[in-house]
């Protein structure tokens, strides 16, 4: 009962607004706030501010045994400056491992540098659950299973309406937004340098376990970056056709996304009424 009151108190010291609901979740525009989600991993919260991660040494949320089943709604909001370096490490990214019940939309990651061995990501290492309207700007590296935004979309695993731009670098199962793919991803994009030694490369998915049920939906990717990659269920485009609207097929252009006819990519609008991105400069 004493540890429970302790971490009680401790929680509402750290998070005064929220109480880590679905309705009302805690409210995050601190790092320090951003660490106590490792230690609550069921419960639910909300960024409010942008936050700099310039210096702050990072621990991934979630791993394989405690995994992240909450809900992490980004709000349009943006992380900006971190950096793991774990290049022996499995399971490395901003979360390590999303469970099957956790949702996580509106999150921006920019100037990322994440490095791990297999299961590497962006933003998730590893997921089951729903992540939506996310994006992740920098460099991602690894040996397996390294994706910009995901590593593995295990079965059951939604990625919907994400994109990345950067860099990619691993061995095998090596995919501009993910790694290996066993479920659904989604109109989703990348605009990245990928690089791989071995096999199982592409654009937007490295490797896509078809038995599994893996399906890549209206998906594009950026050739004059990354080169064709012939077994990439995503469909590859000069950067002129990525920043056409009638490229992109069946996406919401009035309500989802948002582009600058012949002079961007798509742009995610969550974040249009935020501070102006790297990306829209």
């Amino acid at each position: 009962m004493r540890r429970w009151l302790s971490r009680f108190f401790a929680e509402k010291k750290l998070f005064p607004e929220g109480e880590g609901s679905v309705d009302n979740p805690f409210l995050i525009e601190k790092v320090e706030q951003l660490r106590v989600i490792g230690n609550q991993l069921d419960a639910h919260y909300k960024l409010i501010a942008d936050i700099d991660m310039q210096g702050v040494k990072w621990s991934p949320l979630g791993n394989r045994k405690e995994r992240f089943t909450g809900t992490f709604n980004g709000n349009g909001y943006r992380i900006v400056n971190l950096k793991v370096k774990a290049p022996a490490e499995d399971y490395i990214g901003f979360f390590g491992f999303i469970g099957e019940k956790a949702q996580i939309w509106g999150l921006a990651l920019e100037n990322c540098h994440i490095q791990g061995h297999n299961f590497v990501g962006g933003l998730a290492a590893v997921n089951i659950g729903i992540i939506k309207q996310c994006y992740v700007l920098g460099e991602v590296k690894g040996r397996s299973h390294v994706g910009g935004l995901n590593g593995w979309n295990v079965e059951k695993g939604r990625i919907e309406q994400c994109f990345f731009r950067g860099t990619v670098k691993g061995e095998d199962s090596v995919g501009g937004l993910v790694g290996a793919n066993f479920d659904t991803v989604s109109q989703c994009y990348v605009a990245a340098e990928i690089e791989g030694k071995r096999k199982y490369l592409g654009g937007v998915v490295g490797l896509d376990y078809l038995n599994y049920k893996g399906d890549v939906k209206e998906c594009y990717y950026d050739q004059n970056i990354s080169g064709e990659f012939p077994a990439d269920e995503g469909s590859p485009r000069p950067t002129f056709e990525m920043q056409k609207r009638d490229t992109f097929s069946n996406w919401d252009f009035d309500n989802i996304w948002y582009i600058e006819e012949n002079k961007s990519y798509p742009l995610l609008r969550i974040f249009t009424s935020r501070k102006k991105a790297e990306w829209e400069e």
